[in-house]
């Protein structure tokens, strides 16, 4: 097992991602571990009106993600995408972003270091009001925010389910089997059996971390 982060994200922000027209997720806060680290993807089960759909098999292989307001796609292969952990990227790069209220109180400017001068609401495809509604301004609470540089993303063919990850808690296979031998209470006989314990079942509002196997 290995230790990641499983990200929630709304559809019509993934199919930016998986369309590699966004390059930065803007979030509220930050992981405290060491980087890089990858960070899987759900799409999550808006309640209407925003179905995710891999179109790749009606694009002549090119690969296409479209959210749509219908099912118009609903016989599509592969088809519907929301619920599913569709992607994952490498996070090596963190940055702090916060927004200022300009001295005339009309309108406001953000600050972020970025590199060849280009702005933070063209890497993460967001107009300047959804980032200032989003983060707030310097002198609300929520004014700091957190630019997650999205690399070596990969699209999976095979959507995985929330089952497939388990929860940061869980012991590692030694330190179970290390519980087992010195009676733990909370040990089991069958490793895979604890394991189901901890499996995810609901996502996380933002992000959380987990554990992963190592698929090959």
């Amino acid at each position: 097992m290995k230790r990641a982060i499983l990200m929630s994200i709304q559809p019509q922000w993934i199919e930016k991602i998986l369309n590699r027209e966004k390059l930065i997720e803007i979030r509220k806060t930050m992981p405290k571990c060491e980087l890089p680290i990858d960070v899987y993807l759900y799409c999550t089960n808006t309640p209407k009106y925003h179905h995710l759909y891999d179109l790749t098999y009606v694009n002549k292989g090119d690969t296409l993600y479209a959210v749509t307001q219908h099912n118009k796609y609903s016989l599509v292969p592969k088809g519907f995408l929301n619920g599913k952990v569709v992607a994952k990227f490498t996070l090596n790069t963190l940055k702090e972003v916060y927004c200022e209220r300009l001295n005339n109180g009309v309108g406001y400017d953000y600050y972020y270091e970025l590199e060849y001068g280009t702005s933070i609401v063209e890497e993460a495809n967001i107009s300047e009001n959804e980032l200032y509604n989003y983060l707030g301004y310097k002198d609300r609470p929520e004014k700091v925010g957190y630019a997650w540089y999205i690399d070596n993303l990969e699209i999976f063919d095979k959507p995985k389910e929330l089952s497939e990850f388990v929860n940061s808690r869980a012991l590692s296979y030694d330190d179970w089997l290390y519980g087992i031998y010195n009676g733990h209470k909370g040990s089991r006989n069958n490793y895979n059996s604890y394991l189901n314990v901890f499996r995810i079942k609901r996502p996380p509002q933002s992000w959380q971390y987990v554990e992963v196997k190592e698929w090959h």
